[in-house]
């Protein structure tokens, strides 16, 4: 309870006041102001068996597609962070994107990584959380020994998949140790870092036995050099499908495609047949 000096004598206040006091101790580091403010780094490391990360489709449980996971402090201080980030399970920061745009991702409600999240805390009226010190050499990976058993739509579809891996925390300004609660760390302290650390994008193909593949670059002719065209839609269209003499904007608008993307950074898009293509048809891009 608080104090009301209308109603307690004031050394009774001053005695409350030394009681909260015994009971905390003042913790403060410096968020290090790396990559982006967060400094960490979160790194993807594909199997150096296979060097330009080609692999075959299949279901065979002797083929697999390895993977390494990395997060580490590099800001070269000690930081205060949301407690159990070091004990993090790393494959559920992974977010796969296959080559019919559909993205699949684990998360922490995952299966065996699945844990409830903490009621919200309070101390002196400002909101807190529970939070751990990382060591300036603090390090922690993960070896995937096969993503087709995280992701079985690798064993199913064959083509490009992009991989990557993000992860939401917050590094605390200040933080203090209470006897009953630990280290936490106040949340509207000024100078804190939260946002969501990412890996660079890895790309893996995965190679038909047979069949059609699809893989074209957007470019606009109007540049010189042409320069690839970004996040653009693109649409196929069977062409048994269009009418005689349909204009490309009636296409456009009034036919079903059979597949679906949009242009990488690069201006690519790519497909493999998705169980939507066979060779015996013409199709048209």
């Amino acid at each position: 309870m608080g104090c009301d000096p209308m109603r307690r004598p004031r050394g009774s206040c001053f005695a409350v006041l030394v009681i909260l006091l015994l009971g905390i101790t003042l913790f403060s580091v410096d968020a290090a102001q790396a990559q982006g403010g967060s400094g960490m780094s979160l790194a993807l490391y594909g199997d150096p068996d296979y060097p330009d990360a080609r692999y075959p489709l299949s279901t065979d449980p002797e083929d697999s597609i390895k993977l390494i996971i990395v997060l580490k402090n590099i800001s070269g201080w000690p930081l205060n962070i949301d407690r159990g980030l070091s004990q993090i399970e790393l494959p559920t920061t992974l977010i796969l994107t296959d080559p019919c745009g559909t993205t699949h991702e684990l998360g922490p409600e995952a299966g065996e990584f699945a844990f409830d999240a903490p009621p919200p805390l309070s101390v002196g009226g400002r909101a807190v959380s529970p939070a751990e010190v990382l060591p300036p050499d603090f390090v922690v990976s993960s070896t995937v020994a096969d993503l087709r058993k995280l992701f079985p739509v690798l064993r199913r579809v064959a083509g490009l998949y992009t991989l990557r891996a993000e992860l939401q925390f917050t590094i605390f300004k200040w933080a203090f140790r209470d006897v009953g609660l630990g280290l936490i760390g106040v949340e509207d302290y000024p100078g804190n870092w939260s946002g969501t650390l990412r890996s660079e994008e890895m790309e893996i193909y995965v190679s038909p036995d047979s069949g059609a593949h699809a893989r074209i670059q957007l470019l606009d002719a109007g540049s010189k050099p042409p320069n690839p065209l970004f996040h653009v839609r693109t649409k196929v269209f069977k062409t048994s499908d269009i009418p005689a003499e349909t204009s490309l904007s009636s296409v456009w608008s009034n036919i079903e495609p059979v597949l679906t993307g949009i242009t990488d950074d690069k201006g690519w898009v790519d497909w493999a047949l998705c169980e939507a293509c066979v060779p015996e048809d013409e199709y048209l891009v």
